[in-house]
């Protein structure tokens, strides 16, 4: 698809509408009070402002005061400038959120009180990330687990400003950047990796091969199929793993699992368990309710659950 010079005039100004160049320090001092986590200067500039529109407005890069707390993570401004009524959605023009920065900056007690005052989990529409995605990436399961908790989306299909549509897969970012315990709750917690072939030739997060075979055990126990070929045509154990770094010295190695799911079937017991599992998922049941049921050795219910493997 082509793009004429028109098209990307009207992106870069629908992103930067709204966005003001102030003149003077009076212009300054609710955004620069926001930024430093100034509590009281704030109360006070809120106490003298006249119009309701001055909370809400964007600086040249179309950040809010709320915007400017979220970053530096400072919950008492944020709440103050809810509490006067400043809008919770209003992105910068990289289509960031007071709750996008939050999360980036992993300012946990910031993105709950966001999430808590209503704050939409998936972020703005208009950006290349969520803030799961990038809770996922940075390996801050703390945050997975508040974004999971408020509804967040797992995986997104998304269209740019440009028309394109593009894929955001936090189990893909976490496969890649090696958070084993952020891929295992995002697939607990329903998530399935998105098949897509790109420029990178990453198709699944099986051809991600960088995180040792307990990633790729991981996924196969959740039922998730290897039987994918990336752009290339490849199929994960047809391409050389690179860079994996977390490979035990007992595992058998990447190539070597990869191997095995290729040439035998899946063992009774993985079956009985993935079965279980769905059940549990269609029924929106939480695999606590497994502990629930009478006479179950506290063994099964750790593998049943998969704590272990």
């Amino acid at each position: 698809m082509a793009f004429s010079t028109s098209d990307v005039s009207r992106t870069i100004a629908a992103q930067f509408g709204g966005c003001q160049e102030f003149h003077g320090s009076d212009d300054t001092r609710l955004h620069t009070a926001a930024y430093y986590g100034d509590t009281e200067t704030l109360r006070e500039l809120l106490k003298q402002m006249t119009s309701g529109e001055a909370i809400n407005r964007r600086n040249h890069l179309g950040c809010t005061p709320l915007r400017l707390a979220a970053t530096g993570g400072h919950t008492e401004s944020a709440l103050v400038l809810l509490d006067h009524g400043a809008s919770i959605e209003v992105p910068d023009v990289k289509g960031q959120t007071p709750l996008h920065v939050a999360v980036k900056n992993l300012h946990f007690r910031c993105a709950e009180i966001l999430l808590e005052r209503g704050a939409d989990p998936n972020g703005d529409a208009n950006n290349r990330s969520t803030p799961l995605a990038l809770a996922a990436m940075q390996g801050s399961l703390h945050l997975v687990q508040l974004l999971l908790k408020f509804r967040a989306e797992i995986v997104i299909q998304r269209k740019g400003s440009t028309g394109l549509g593009f894929t955001i897969d936090p189990l893909k970012l976490a496969t890649a950047y090696q958070h084993y315990d952020c891929l295992k709750l995002l697939l607990s917690s329903g998530g399935k990796p998105v098949n897509t072939s790109s420029f990178t030739g990453v198709s699944s997060p099986y051809h991600i091969q960088r995180c040792g075979s307990e990633f790729a055990e991981l996924l196969y126990e959740f039922g998730i199929s290897p039987w994918v070929k990336d752009s290339r045509e490849r199929y994960p154990w047809d391409t050389e793993p690179r860079g994996v770094t977390r490979e035990s010295e007992n595992s058998g190695g990447l190539v070597e699992f990869f191997r095995k799911i290729r040439d035998e079937p899946r063992s009774l017991k993985s079956w009985c368990r993935l079965s279980v599992w769905r059940r549990i998922s269609s029924e929106k049941k939480c695999a606590s309710s497994l502990e629930c049921l009478p006479g179950v050795p506290a063994s099964l219910i750790q593998y049943l659950t998969f704590e272990r493997l």
